[in-house]
């Protein structure tokens, strides 16, 4: 009695799934008053053809699972599957980070595009880095939680993170050749805007499909240790992601100060290790436990970032000033 069973999980996903649709039809309602222009329409479609074209990558990346799991053995899924649970939220600043993406699209002026795309960028790192290193310091733990049997995959969760991490910068960097390109508003043709930045990042899947796949491929056909083959299968990704974020990196060379960033990265990173330490101590094997690690360590990390970020320090005035007036 009172145990959360699987149909349960699934019915609270699927309440979840109706609430967000209800709520986004309902903010939705005066949109669907207004008769839609043929013309956009169509400009809206021609464009969707990028969408199209990306699919293909998508699909051959997901065969990994059953290619795994058909030469390897479901052990082996389960290691490599089971750490999306925690990887997911490293990957999940980036989701924060895209509510600039619109701003960069409202105009056309430099310095307003290069403030989004920092401020972007800094709440990328300001909760993927604390939320990586934290993984690295705790990875057996935040298994053993979902499964003890699980806790021996620490290192597929490490490597499963850091592409999160990697995989959140790239999306935040292809927001922002996506938000200055204007071959799309101008109304270009489309072959025009094919030769654009926004067809070019639109590509870069297929990229990390290139270098990860025949690794993957590889690694399925060289080993038979189901925890091996997991690790091996997550670094081959990883290669993939670094390679499109070193693409990326290069694409955007003119839009980001990446010395200024890689200083920010040392400061997050000078915050989160005294916050992973004190959670690393708490060694939390219980979801009480990790609960009260992750309040410790949320303190001491923000309070260290309050400390040390003037960029931290104005949005928390910021915050609170708001919330004063409202």
């Amino acid at each position: 009695a009172g145990r959360i069973t699987l149909n349960t999980a699934l019915l609270a996903v699927l309440g979840g799934h109706i609430s967000q649709f209800l709520y986004l039809f309902a903010s939705m309602r005066r949109d669907f008053s207004v008769r839609p222009r043929k013309e956009v329409v169509g400009k809206i479609l021609s464009l969707s053809i990028f969408n199209v074209l990306t699919q293909p990558a998508s699909l051959i990346a997901s065969l990994d699972v059953p290619l795994i799991s058909y030469v390897i053995g479901n052990l082996a899924v389960a290691y490599y599957t089971v750490v999306n649970t925690f990887s997911n939220l490293v990957a999940y600043s980036y989701v924060l980070a895209r509510g600039l993406l619109p701003t960069m699209l409202q105009t056309d002026e430099e310095r307003v595009h290069l403030r989004s795309i920092e401020e972007s960028l800094r709440l990328v790192l300001l909760l993927g880095v604390p939320s990586l290193v934290g993984v690295l310091f705790l990875a057996p733990n935040l298994l053993y939680l979902f499964r003890p049997e699980y806790a021996v995959a620490g290192d597929v969760l490490r490597l499963a993170s850091f592409s999160a991490l990697i995989g959140s910068i790239s999306g935040a960097l292809g927001d922002a050749l996506q938000g200055v390109e204007r071959v799309d508003i101008e109304g270009k043709p489309l072959r025009e805007v094919a030769r654009s930045r926004i067809f070019k990042v639109f590509m870069l899947g297929y990229l990390r499909l290139a270098v990860g796949f025949p690794i993957l491929i590889g690694v399925v056909t060289a080993m038979r240790d189901p925890l091996g083959a997991a690790l091996f299968a997550r670094g081959a990704w990883l290669m993939g992601d670094i390679a499109v974020l070193i693409v990326l990196a290069i694409w955007t060379r003119k839009l980001v100060d990446y010395r200024k960033m890689g200083a920010i990265v040392l400061k997050y990173l000078v915050g989160s290790l005294p916050a992973a330490i004190v959670a690393w101590l708490i060694n939390p094997l219980k979801i009480r436990e990790a609960l009260l690690a992750l309040t410790l360590a949320g303190a001491i990390y923000f309070a260290i970032i309050y400390l040390l970020d003037s960029w931290f320090r104005r949005h928390v005035a910021m915050l609170f000033s708001r919330l004063k007036k409202g």
